[in-house]
């Protein structure tokens, strides 16, 4: 289990941050405000993509794309996508990260709570708007 944070999220809390009076010389954790699981994520992004999901199986995603570029590019020339650079689409180390951790990270936001900061952001539907907006940009299939 995790929290993510989207970048339109942390940007309205550091606006809030820097006008709000509670939040003078506080710190504070910002997240969007839900906890996700990959695992159940991973069937709507399937789905997204009109794909089955797949058995999970490990690897590093950083050294398994390294040879990758020339698939990147036949599913670019396929869908007429923008002429993109694979690694300018992904960064398979942060994925890595991101994904290979063992425990639950979680982040209290309680504080940023009680001192007046209440938005929140829906993880899993900010993720498919973004893949939304990718594929009306012509970046992703």
């Amino acid at each position: 289990m995790c929290e993510l944070t989207d970048a339109t999220q942390l940007a309205r809390a550091m606006a809030w941050m820097a006008t709000a009076p509670a939040a003078r010389n506080q710190a504070y954790n910002v997240t969007d405000g839900g906890l996700i699981r990959w695992r159940r994520l991973w069937p709507r992004l399937a789905e997204h993509f009109g794909m089955k999901v797949g058995e999970a199986r490990p690897l590093t995603l950083g050294q398994w794309m390294n040879d990758k570029r020339p698939v990147w590019d036949r599913i670019v020339a396929k869908h007429g996508l923008k002429p993109t650079r694979m690694d300018d689409v992904a960064l398979w180390p942060f994925a890595d990260f991101l994904w290979g951790r063992e425990q639950d990270v979680i982040s209290s936001v309680l504080k940023l709570r009680q001192h007046g900061f209440h938005d929140t952001v829906d993880s899993e539907e900010q993720i498919l708007s973004y893949l939304r907006r990718y594929r009306e940009e012509r970046i992703l299939p």
